[in-house]
């Protein structure tokens, strides 16, 4: 029987591995390739985005600074002389090599040619065409060109071209670099402000403008109006026309990816240049073949693992019968014979000990809990036998209970505390040091001991020694546990009884009162004798003036949480008997506030008081009313000062920021709404924010600071139109801007045009 058991053990085992090894092997491989190609396509993709960015950001630099020199005094200057003055082709110099030094990590050079006349302007030097000629390399294709394109006169156009560039050529003579390899070339025709005409040349290495490839398989091209211009090309015939490629944009789309016969292309569309497009190219890799690869590759693996799998089944199949073997030989007598059944053997066997198991429950789960424990929980619940409780007392060493008792029960009221951030295990030991602070706090009272009714209900049993010391006690223990680990603890002291036997009535009595949810949500211990609180016994302080209090510290207004706890403080103190307990009783429940209200802010206390709030010296100390009135004044008023300091600090920065954004895009149509858009603010909170910083509304300190940049463009360009000045500061329309300037100068711009140039 065991080689006929064991032989369908080796079969399965063996069966199990070899479809487990194909499965696997057939899924890693296939998702694996999968994985790659994923991966791979959003790297291509990825690297397409990005060169696509830095390239139109390299041409909007440049661009944006050749718009800017339309605008310098200095071009304009060098383009309306008729005659050379060597002074003004010197600030251009200056101008120019300023910023080729500003901008040397993105490469480029601008050079000024002025529509005929034979003087060139560069970076580096001024000099004569035909020495711009030989220092920028230009054979006599690309010379003929540019003189075409400069006769044509088109204003404004632009256009591209590329050519290799000598590397014998030499730029030291003219302060240049050593020339590294072909140029991208970018020729505009530019009319300035003035209505002059000039020619602007921005170069840039096609090795430093172009993007770095991985593998020679990798290509990155340009289209410039259907033309190919860089020089990674493939080989004649390997890449498409471009007129293929920008066939591939479907209906002028920005962005597309496409296959062009076994190649897969990303074609983008220059946001700079419109007639501009760029273009990622890669050999297309099926994934069956990346597959066929895989599984190739992990043949090898496959015969070892399948090797593996039949040792390991021959080790398990052992392994699995060795119980077998061992059970039937361990529940075998000397004397019994041989089963024939050994699995029905087996489970005879098993039977037996499964009610032997069951009996062996049943008594431990009877005294599972700890004698003691067990024994102070049933004289609570009234389950111990009549005449039984002083013999309980002697045989658990709980004497002092004979005479007068009270029971005590605690309640941990955050509940989402233990379910939500912490384990069971981690909350359940917060509770054991919790009820270990209460405990020692209550040793002053007498001798004690603790026993667990629920996951948050516990019952302290005391010898009774009055009241009202018993419920001091109980608030400073209540006020360190939610100081040390910011959890909220009820504690109802019961009735007190003649003894220990009767301690089911004085738990039943405290029972009843942490029933009372409206009571002891507001004050964190309830005594007995205080279940006449609502006819006027017991300290002043309402849950609804708690709220308002700390409503006030958390709104960060210090002069009202002051008057309102004063207000509290005066109520406590003309109460009639106004004893020195009550009114350190009020203290107590105004420390719990505070620690609430830090609670609320999800802060500690020591972000505001870095010594900490030093409670329990402060009650252990001096002890006069008076000091601990103004020190629990003194505090609020921090915390709510604190508050309100911080909320001001995050409205200024928030403020600076919103007339950062209006200096800057003043130029735009702008709307209040556009602002809380991107501040992710509402417009009310924002047109505040703007009130308080500027004294005026967002439309009124808006339209003056466009008039205030319109009056800068008209000093410096005395000639500018009207209309172009009011769409230079953001105001489509030259009427509303007329209107504007009126209102806040008195005058139209035209009138201050002239009072402008009567001045000079």
């Amino acid at each position: 029987m065991k080689r006929r058991f064991w032989r369908k053990l080796m079969a399965a085992c063996i069966m199990i591995a070899f479809l487990y090894t194909f499965i696997a092997g057939a899924v890693f491989a296939f998702k694996n390739s999968q994985i790659m190609q994923a991966e791979l396509m959003n790297q291509r993709r990825a690297f397409a985005e990005q060169a696509r960015t830095r390239l139109d950001m390299k041409l909007n630099v440049a661009f944006n600074y050749v718009n800017q020199l339309r605008l310098k005094q200095e071009i304009l200057a060098y383009a309306r002389e008729t005659e050379m003055d060597y002074y003004v082709i010197t600030n251009v110099f200056n101008e120019l090599k300023a910023n080729m030094n500003a901008f040397t990590n993105i490469g480029y050079q601008i050079d000024l040619v002025r529509q005929g006349l034979d003087l060139v302007i560069t970076p580096y030097a001024t000099m004569s065409r035909e020495q711009y000629y030989g220092f920028m390399g230009f054979d006599e294709k690309t010379e003929s060109w540019f003189e075409e394109f400069e006769r044509s006169g088109a204003l404004p156009s632009t256009a591209m071209v590329r050519y290799e560039r000598d590397e014998n050529t030499d730029l030291e003579g003219y302060g240049g670099p050593v020339p590294r390899g072909p140029l991208l070339t970018f020729v505009r025709h530019e009319v300035l402000v003035n209505g002059e005409g000039i020619i602007v040349v921005i170069s840039f290495h096609e090795n430093q403008f172009l993007p770095e490839l991985g593998s020679p398989q990798e290509y990155y091209g340009l289209l410039y109006d259907g033309e190919w211009i860089t020089s990674q090309r493939m080989k004649e015939g390997e890449l498409a026309e471009g007129e293929e490629v920008l066939a591939g944009l479907q209906d002028n789309a920005r962005y597309a990816e496409f296959k062009l016969e076994d190649r897969q292309m990303y074609a983008a569309k220059s946001s700079a240049l419109g007639k501009l497009h760029y273009v990622y190219s890669v050999p297309v890799s099926p994934w069956s073949g990346n597959l066929g690869m895989l599984l190739r590759s992990v043949s090898l693996f496959y015969a070892g693992l399948l090797l593996l799998g039949i040792l390991l089944s021959l080790l398990l199949t052992n392994k699995l019968y060795k119980p077998v073997r061992g059970a039937v030989g361990f529940f075998r007598g000397e004397d019994d014979a041989q089963p024939t059944d050994e699995f029905a053997f087996i489970r005879e066997s098993a039977a037996r000990i499964q009610e032997a198991n069951d009996s062996l429950q049943e008594m431990l789960s009877h005294n599972r809990l700890p004698l003691r424990k067990k024994f102070m929980r049933d004289l609570l619940l009234g389950l111990l036998p009549a005449g039984q409780a002083e013999a309980g007392f002697k045989r658990h060493d709980l004497d002092w209970l004979s005479g007068p008792s009270v029971a005590v029960v605690l309640e941990f009221l955050e509940k989402k505390l233990g379910e939500e951030d912490y384990p069971l295990e981690t909350m359940l030991e917060i509770k054991s040091h919790a009820l270990r602070i209460v405990m020692e706090h209550l040793e002053a009272y007498g001798p004690g001991d603790s026993v667990e009714l629920d996951h948050s209900h516990y019952a302290i049993l005391l010898k009774e020694a009055g009241s009202g010391s018993l419920k001091k006690l109980l608030l400073e223990a209540v006020a360190g546990v939610e100081d040390r680990f910011d959890i909220r603890i009820t504690a109802v002291t019961g009735q007190p009884v003649s003894s220990g036997d009767c301690l089911k009535e004085s738990y039943q009595s405290a029972a009843g009162l942490l029933e009372q949810r409206l009571v002891h949500d507001k004050h964190p211990v309830i005594t007995f004798e205080e279940r006449g609180y609502s006819q006027g016994l017991g300290y002043y302080y309402p849950l609804d003036m708690e709220r308002e209090l700390t409503v006030c510290v958390l709104q960060g207004k210090p002069a009202e949480a002051t008057e309102l706890f004063d207000r509290i403080w005066e109520e406590n103190a003309s109460r009639s008997p106004a004893s020195e307990e009550t009114l350190q009783l009020f203290m107590y429940a105004v420390i719990t506030t505070i620690n609430r209200i830090f609670h609320h802010l999800n802060k500690p206390a020591s972000e505001v008081f870095p010594e900490g709030l030093q409670f329990n010296q402060l009650l252990r100390g001096s002890g006069q009313p008076e000091e601990l009135r103004r020190q629990l004044r003194s505090r609020l008023q921090q915390i709510a000062a604190s508050i309100r300091e911080r909320s001001r600090e995050q409205d200024n920065s928030l403020g600076f920021q919103m007339m950062g954004y209006m200096h800057e895009h003043y130029r735009f149509d702008m709307s209040l709404t556009d602002m809380a858009a991107h501040f992710n603010l509402s417009p009310n909170y924002i047109s505040q924010l703007i009130k308080e910083q500027t004294g005026e509304s967002f439309k009124d300190y808006l339209s003056e600071y466009r008039i205030k940049r319109a009056k800068q463009i008209m000093d410096e360009h005395a000639d500018m139109k009207i209309n172009d000045v009011a769409g230079m500061v953001g105001w489509n329309n030259a009427n509303t801007f007329i209107r504007a300037f009126k209102k806040h100068e008195g005058i139209t711009p035209g009138q201050y045009r002239q009072g402008e140039q009567r001045e000079e």
